[in-house]
C-alpha cells in the first residue's frame, strides 16, 4: 500500500486568512477558539509576512489570543473560559473590537459565542463580531470573507449624508502594512478621481475600526473578489448600488476596471478617456522590455487565485505565457473562479507540497527551466532549476516594501513589470553562464 503523503498542501488554513482581515483593522482583537496548534499561525504574519503587523505584543498584551480548546473541552464545558477570555481582550488598552472565530469542532458544537459576549457582565462598551468559522475544507480565502461579512453585518453605521460621487471598496485584500498596500490604494484612489469618484473607505485598509465606518456616506460599493458576500450585505445596509469589480491587475485590466466602474456608475466616457491617455503615456516604455525580454518568455506562477487570470492575461499582452500555475485555494472555491479549464495551461488546486515539487521538476525537465516565477517563493531548492520568484500577494516571505510599490492600477502594472522584467534579465544571464 502507498504511504499517505502527509506533508502540508500548498495553501493557507482557515485562521490565517481570520487573522490576515484582524490584521488589518489595527485596533481589532481576535478570541481564536482553537487548539494550541494554532498559537504561531499570527507567526506566517507578523515578522514574516508583514513588518508593520501589530498581532503580536512584546509584553504579551496580543491581539490574536488562543483559547486552546480541544474537543475534550468542548464536550466537557469551556463557557466560563471563553467569556474570561473575552472580557480580557475587551479590557485591553486600545481595544477597538473584538471578533471570536472557531476551529471546525467548535464551529459544529454550535459555541455561543454572541450569548458569552451578552452574559459579560459589565457589557464591554467595544462591539463584538462573531466569524462564522471554519469547516474541515475551508481555507484562508473563506476565513478571510467570513470576517469582512462578520464586519458587514455588524458593524454599527452612523447616519451619514450620502454623495453619488462618494465610493467604496469592500473586499479588498490588505494583507499587510507595508507600501506596496499604502501605494496600491493610493493609485485607486488616483484612478477613481480621475472619473470624478471620490474613495472615501476601504475594506480593510490597515487602518483602525473608525476608517470603516466611513462606507456609510458613500453612494455605492465597489466590490473585490475577496469578499462577494460582505459587499453585498453592506450596500444592501445602505441601500445603495453594487458594483462587483474584477482585480485591476494589469494594464488592460486596469483599463477594464476603470471602465466597468465608469459606466455602472454614469461615467463610462470619462472612464475610457482616462484609460487611453494613461495607455499611451505608459506603453511606450515597455517597447524595449517586450522585445527584448517579456516575448515568448515562460513563466509559472503560485499563490493567490484571485491574481491568476489577469496576470496571466498581462503576460500573454506583453508576448509571454504562463506554463503552469499552482493556486492557494481548495477546490470548492470553482465556484467564484471558475474551473480553471479555459486557461491555456494547467491549474493545479492546493497540490501537497510533494506533488507540487514532483509537477516543477517533471516541467523543468521537458521544457527546461521556467524564465521567471512569480507568486509565492518555492518552497524545495534544486539548484538545476531554482529560481528566486518575484513575489506577489500572500506569503511574500522574502520580499518587502518600505517605499512605494504598487502592483494595482496603472502604476502598479508597471511596477510590477519593472521587478519581473529584473528577474528575466537575470535569468538570461544565468542561462548565458
Amino acid at each position: 500500500m502507498k504511504a499517505l503523503d502527509c506533508r502540508a498542501v500548498f495553501n493557507q488554513p482557515y485562521s490565517v486568512g481570520v487573522e490576515l482581515a484582524v490584521n488589518a483593522v489595527t485596533d481589532a482583537y481576535l478570541l481564536l477558539d482553537a487548539p494550541t496548534c494554532s498559537l504561531y499561525r499570527a507567526g506566517y504574519i507578523q515578522g514574516s509576512h508583514d513588518s508593520t503587523s501589530t498581532l503580536w505584543d512584546s509584553e504579551g498584551a496580543h491581539r490574536v489570543q488562543i483559547s486552546s480548546t480541544m474537543t475534550e473541552k468542548i464536550v466537557s464545558g469551556n463557557l466560563p473560559d471563553l467569556a474570561l477570555r473575552l472580557g480580557r481582550l475587551a479590557a485591553a488598552p486600545g481595544c477597538g473590537a473584538v471578533l471570536a472565530a472557531g476551529f471546525p469542532m467548535a464551529r459544529i458544537a454550535g459555541t455561543p459565542y454572541q450569548t458569552i459576549w451578552d452574559s459579560l457582565a459589565p457589557r464591554p462598551k467595544v462591539p463584538f463580531f462573531p466569524v462564522l468559522g471554519g469547516t474541515i475544507s475551508d481555507d484562508w480565502l473563506d476565513g478571510y470573507a467570513h470576517t469582512l461579512l462578520a464586519l458587514a453585518k455588524g458593524l454599527p453605521l452612523p447616519k451619514a449624508a450620502r454623495r453619488r460621487t462618494d465610493v467604496a471598496i469592500v473586499g479588498y485584500m490588505h494583507d499587510r502594512g507595508e507600501h506596496d498596500h499604502v501605494a496600491n490604494l493610493a493609485e485607486l484612489r488616483r484612478m477613481l478621481a480621475a472619473i470624478g469618484l471620490n474613495l472615501v473607505s476601504v475594506w480593510p485598509n490597515g487602518a483602525p475600526l473608525a476608517d470603516l465606518r466611513a462606507a456609510a456616506g458613500a453612494g455605492a460599493i465597489l466590490s473585490f473578489p475577496y469578499a462577494r458576500d460582505a459587499a453585498a450585505r453592506l450596500a444592501g445596509r445602505l441601500g445603495v448600488p453594487l458594483v462587483e469589480c474584477g482585480l485591476p491587475l494589469g494594464l488592460g485590466a486596469s483599463a477594464d476596471w476603470l471602465a466597468q466602474v465608469g459606466t455602472a456608475l454614469g461615467r463610462g466616457a470619462r472612464a475610457e478617456a482616462f484609460a487611453r491617455k494613461e495607455r499611451a503615456r505608459l506603453l511606450p516604455r515597455l517597447e524595449w522590455a517586450v522585445e527584448e525580454l517579456f516575448l515568448h518568455s515562460e513563466f509559472i506562477f503560485g499563490g493567490d487565485p484571485v491574481l491568476l487570470r489577469p496576470l496571466a492575461r498581462q503576460l500573454s499582452e506583453l508576448g509571454g505565457r504562463l506554463r503552469a500555475a499552482f493556486v492557494m485555494a481548495g477546490a470548492h472555491h470553482r465556484r467564484e473562479f471558475g474551473a480553471w479549464d479555459d486557461l491555456p495551461f494547467p491549474v493545479y488546486e492546493a497540490p501537497s507540497e510533494d506533488r507540487r515539487a514532483e509537477l516543477l521538476r517533471g516541467m523543468h525537465a521537458a521544457d527546461g527551466p521556467p524564465d521567471c516565477q512569480i507568486g509565492v517563493q518555492p518552497w524545495e531548492r534544486d539548484d538545476k532549476f531554482w529560481r528566486r520568484a518575484v513575489e506577489l500577494g500572500f506569503p511574500s516571505y522574502h520580499s518587502h516594501a518600505f517605499h512605494d510599490r504598487p502592483y494595482l492600477g496603472f502604476e502598479g502594472a508597471l511596477c510590477l513589470l519593472s521587478r519581473i522584467a529584473e528577474e528575466l534579465l537575470w535569468s538570461r544571464r544565468l542561462r548565458r553562464g
